[in-house]
């Protein structure tokens, strides 16, 4: 997936939404605009997609319990509430993260407010996701660097082996770091 641009909701504007879906090219498109104009369509975000070819892998903790750090909601939202990431309620989901070296995180989730049945993987795991994928980051050392903001504005790969079923824990790899930028492998 290529993120382009955010998809910013204003208050008191109300923005239309398109979801262009083609199966010619394994895409998908998101697109956005102010509703009621005739202003072009804004690409904010295309992926491509297929259907798994393998069965789904068995999940293996990333990390030994022996060389693991707890870390609980309290401490993980605080630091994101440091890095000014408001996170309501209903994207808080994680309740546990077993961390090591700043590289790999074992997280589990709690269970949802609500269920997202719209959805093949709930919105709120995917965003909590990211924030494990910070805290693995940044927990031990540094703040934000100056002036710098982590958003995600690309994914690689996405591997849902199944769809609309709850999502209790992810594994979260960090496999590269530079000044500004970094790279994460998720497995749900």
């Amino acid at each position: 997936c290529e993120i382009f641009r955010p998809l910013v909701l204003d208050p008191g504007v109300v923005t239309e939404t398109l979801v262009r879906v083609s199966r010619e090219s394994a895409t998908i498109e998101l697109m956005g605009r102010p509703r009621a104009t005739d202003t072009d369509w804004t690409m904010h975000a295309r992926a491509r997609f297929s259907r798994p070819t393998a069965p789904a892998p068995a999940f293996s903790p990333p990390i030994s319990a022996a060389a693991a750090t707890a870390c609980y909601p309290d401490d993980i939202y605080r630091m994101m509430d440091a890095f000014k990431f408001d996170y309501g309620p209903a994207f808080r989901r994680i309740s546990y993260i077993e961390r090591s070296d700043g590289q790999a995180s074992a997280v589990t989730f709690s269970d949802p407010p609500e269920r997202w049945p719209a959805f093949l993987l709930d919105p709120t795991v995917a965003d909590s996701a990211l924030h494990a994928t910070l805290f693995t980051l940044f927990a031990d050392h540094q703040p934000l660097p100056k002036g710098k903001s982590f958003l995600p504005t690309r994914i690689e790969s996405l591997r849902l082996y199944h769809p609309r079923e709850p999502v209790r824990s992810c594994k979260v790899e960090v496999s590269g770091n530079a000044t500004g930028s970094a790279m994460a492998n998720l497995t749900f």
